[in-house]
């Protein structure tokens, strides 16, 4: 894993964040399931944005 893949994966978690609290704050008119998708795929975002720092302090 290099710093522009985490880069990439940090910058669209941000992106998803900021939708689903946009979202969430009644801005914007959507779907449950379309909220629960993008908490989702926010979620697996912050599952692997964990993993790649995890292994980056186990190889330091």
């Amino acid at each position: 894993m290099n710093d522009a893949h985490f880069a990439r994966l940090f910058k669209k978690y941000h992106e998803l964040d900021q939708e689903v609290h946009h979202i969430e704050q009644g801005a914007e008119n959507t779907s449950d399931e379309y909220l629960d998708q993008k908490k989702k795929q926010r979620l697996h975002l912050k599952d692997e944005l964990f993993t790649i720092i995890k292994k980056a302090k186990l190889t330091n």
